[in-house]
């Protein structure tokens, strides 16, 4: 599974995972976890806007979002980089989850997954 670390720490983005997260495979849908250090308007206007009905704001500065891309090519579209959206992590979600939380939040998940397991 790809996990791409966008900015966490020091001034160069770091990649982690397998090959195929840069070697152009197939995206398929995901649910990605986008947690930024410190509250970020810019990313939250950005996620408003590029992924207007496909994101729950779990917490202050945290976001699910629920796309067919990668870890990077969502940072990328987000504007997570140096010069621009700094201090963001996002990370791709295992299918399996557990927690104690809004009920609204396990309802968005398990709305996503059925949608992605229908396309």
């Amino acid at each position: 599974m790809p996990r791409t670390l966008c900015r966490l720490r020091g001034t160069t983005p770091r990649s982690y995972g397998p090959a195929s997260e840069t070697s152009g495979a197939r995206e398929q849908m995901a649910i990605f976890v986008v947690m930024s250090r410190s509250a970020n308007a810019d990313l939250k206007a950005k996620i408003e806007q590029e992924f207007p009905t496909q994101y729950f704001k779990f917490a202050g500065n945290v976001w699910f979002i629920s796309a067919a891309t990668t870890a990077r090519k969502l940072c990328e579209k987000l504007g997570v980089k140096k010069g621009g959206i700094t201090g963001v992590a996002a990370i791709q979600t295992s299918p399996f989850y557990y927690g104690v939380a809004n009920p609204d939040l396990w309802e968005w998940l398990r709305s996503q997954i059925e949608q992605s397991s229908d396309a």
